[in-house]
């Protein structure tokens, strides 16, 4: 087959392990002498989940399920004149494509720059190698596909096996049993995470309303508690002051103490300058970023699949209610498995950040006790120019 360690598949794009067409097409050859006329091409479209059904027909077995391919073997011979497939769909990873006749819509991923295309769509008949995408003039055309490929997608199993982390950033390989047990944690309450996640980001957080301040403050109290977390709003003098969430874990016998921050407030918006269908304060599930053509999950609902490679909008979605989420998700998942932790832990939710955090000073030196540790471990800051996870020690 053709493939980026064997051969040059030019005109095609891409390369194995890829669902562009330089990664999917390859040949296909049948020969039965006597049987199946020699010097045949067939141009209709078709995959291997093909060879068991054709393989069975031709053996007389009937398979015990349901199979996902269909019997080539009455299209080949000229017995049924239509397609094999209306629609042909493809997963690997986080990649995905649907083709339809001469449309393909595809996803698919750079392993040089790690990082995903979102769906893009082009017309093969006039373009095989895949270098005019069509996404931008053809909407609906996207969003027909694109539904397709997810409502094929409902029905399959969860991959066992998922590719490199290159191939899939959420691969795992012979994962440490503590990672097991924090993974099955979160799928297992996977609902009530994304439930209690969109209506914490419902909450408008603009830092100078403070009406909405005080509501996203009291939400992270009630998030702390129910996680066992003994939680307290902290304040100051100053009737401007918005409060800090403040919680303790008090470990017998620990000699460290480890401060968790991350801030709950958020810039101002402009709802306006969002994608159409987006907003700041109803978040949605989306295909991708913006900038990638994402587009709205309609009629999602609560408890319905959520797809690894979904964004979730919001204007705090990222930056920072997603610090407080991870923070105290990790911490109830770690209880969840058996693991003590070995250090108290404090917890330091600033409603401040974005506009300078002003009343720092006096936060800390009304409660310095209160707010006294080892270590602070800061959940924000820039975004690495590669995309890539970083930790920086040092203010």
């Amino acid at each position: 087959f053709f493939a980026y360690n064997t051969a040059i598949n030019t005109p095609l794009h891409g390369d194995k392990g890829q669902t562009l067409e330089g990664g999917i097409r390859v040949p296909f050859f049948v020969v039965w002498p006597g049987r199946l006329p020699a010097g045949m091409t067939y141009d209709q479209p078709v995959i291997a989940l093909d060879l068991l059904p054709t393989a069975c027909a031709l053996a007389g077995v009937k398979p015990g399920g349901e199979l996902d391919g269909v019997n080539l073997w009455p299209h080949l011979t000229g017995a049924i004149a239509t397609a094999p497939h209306a629609e042909l769909h493809w997963r690997f990873g986080p990649q995905r494509a649907v083709r339809r006749g001469r449309w393909k819509l595809v996803d698919w991923r750079d392993f040089e720059a790690k990082t995903n295309s979102g769906w893009q769509l082009y017309d093969l008949a006039q373009d095989i190698g895949e270098k005019n995408n069509l996404a931008a003039q053809h909407p609906e055309l996207v969003t027909e596909l694109r539904q397709s490929w997810e409502r094929w997608n409902e029905k399959n199993l969860a991959p066992v096996w998922r590719g490199t982390p290159n191939e899939d950033p959420s691969a795992h390989v012979a994962a440490p049993p503590l990672q097991e047990k924090v993974r099955a944690w979160r799928v297992a309450h996977e609902r009530d995470l994304i439930d209690e996640y969109r209506e914490f980001l419902a909450i408008p957080n603009i830092s100078v309303d403070r009406a909405n301040i005080r509501r996203n403050a009291d939400f992270i109290v009630g998030m702390l508690k129910r996680r066992g977390v003994d939680a307290r709003l902290l304040t100051v003098a100053s009737p401007n002051a918005n409060p800090v969430v403040y919680g303790e874990v008090k470990v017998s016998g620990a000699t460290r103490t480890v401060m968790l921050y991350a801030h709950y407030d958020g810039q101002p918006v402009n709802p306006a300058q969002w994608a159409p269908g987006w907003e700041p304060f109803a978040p949605k599930f989306v295909t991708a970023p913006a900038e990638q053509g994402g587009t709205v999950i309609a009629n999602w609902k609560s408890g319905d699949r959520v797809d690894p490679q979904w964004r979730l909008t919001g204007r705090g979605s990222a930056d920072d209610k997603a610090g407080v989420m991870v923070t105290l998700n990790a911490y109830a998942a770690l209880v969840a498995s058996g693991t003590a932790p070995t250090s108290n832990l404090k917890f330091f939710f600033d409603g401040e950040e974005e506009i300078g955090s002003p009343n720092l000073p006096d936060f800390i030196a009304a409660h310095r006790e209160r707010l006294r540790a080892d270590l602070w471990l800061i959940l924000d800051g820039p975004c690495h120019p590669s995309g890539r996870k970083a930790v920086v020690f040092g203010v």
